[in-house]
């Protein structure tokens, strides 16, 4: 098949090129992933455009919950299963765990550069071509390093895509009537808990090799837990924001900054708690609340004290 053949392709060269070649398609494939990319979501959502920021999450949550739901539905395995002459690099092939189609990697990176890439346009387009541009490049490392299929990261790039117009056309619509916030609110409250009560229902394949399972179903389903507790509370967390905290990003420089360093140490303290209490707790409930309330964090509850500590240091300084 062209896309085996093409996978085949790519694995030669990159054995040809090789381990440098390999660790720096690594690095970029994981890059809307890493903390430097968190951390830059945080600070344009706290510190430059709430309104930037609020697209970005709302579309990142919105895609992983989509784009693992779809996953559990089309049950397709990984290339090195369909073919053994695939053989994935050695640090990709760790994480990627599970089904194959759609890309998550091709999802994520399309929702997050993708609504910087939106949001940039008008006044930097040659920064919004290099968001634009990290994408493909993306999409392109994750069949290098022999994890995807060409048809897995083009669907990943287009649910993205799909989900970019989708949370934006429905944050204008909000925008235009009364009550639309709560509407949106419920509605994905009951896809979210449609998505999780389909996903524990349904039958999945048990293929085994030599004894052993091929792709363990309850393993997909804690990440889809995971990615429905980013949705549900980070829903909640923009509808609550939206409705009672109302923060502004407005502030000297150094309060910006200081807004920023001060939300990552609450962030990263929170996610170091949950980890000392793992052990303790059922792995989907662990996923599913651990990341809700990451989220929920950061989109409304550390607004919320800044938006407090904030007025009261103005409130202070004017009397």
């Amino acid at each position: 098949m062209f896309d085996i053949e093409y996978l085949l392709l790519l694995q030669k060269l990159r054995e040809n090129l090789g381990p440098a070649a390999e660790k720096i398609a690594a690095f970029i494939s994981d890059l809307p992933f890493g903390i430097l990319t968190v951390a830059l979501v945080l600070a344009t959502y706290w510190s430059i455009s709430k309104k930037t920021g609020t697209f970005i999450l709302l579309s990142q949550a919105t895609g992983g919950l989509l784009v693992n739901f779809i996953k559990l539905c089309a049950c397709v395995y990984r290339p090195w299963i369909r073919d053994s002459r695939i053989h994935p690099a050695g640090d990709a092939f760790k994480t990627a765990t599970g089904y194959s189609f759609p890309s998550g990697h091709s999802q994520s990176s399309t929702d997050l550069y993708g609504a910087f890439g939106f949001a940039t346009w008008k006044k930097n387009k040659i920064l919004s071509v290099i968001f634009w541009i990290l994408v493909p490049v993306i999409m392109f490392t994750r069949n290098f390093l022999g994890v995807h299929t060409p048809q897995d990261v083009l669907t990943g790039f287009a649910l993205g895509l799909a989900v970019l117009f989708l949370i934006d056309f429905l944050t204008k619509w909000e925008a235009r009537g009364k009550n639309r916030d709560l509407i949106i609110l419920v509605s994905g409250l009951v896809f979210a808990a449609a998505v999780l009560l389909i996903i524990s229902l349904k039958k999945y394949p048990l293929d085994y090799v030599e004894g052993k399972l091929l792709v363990d179903p309850a393993l997909m389903k804690k990440d889809c837990f995971n990615a429905a507790g980013t949705f549900i509370f980070t829903l909640a967390g923009w509808f609550i924001e939206k409705r009672w905290i109302k923060f502004s990003t407005e502030g000297s420089i150094l309060q910006k900054i200081l807004r920023v360093i001060c939300g990552l140490l609450v962030i990263g303290a929170l996610a170091l708690g949950f980890s000392l209490v793992k052990k303790f707790l059922h792995p989907y409930f662990y996923y599913f609340i651990k990341y809700g309330v990451l989220f929920f964090t950061a989109i409304a509850g550390y607004p919320a004290i800044f938006t407090a500590v904030e007025k009261a240091i103005a409130k202070r300084k004017a009397q």
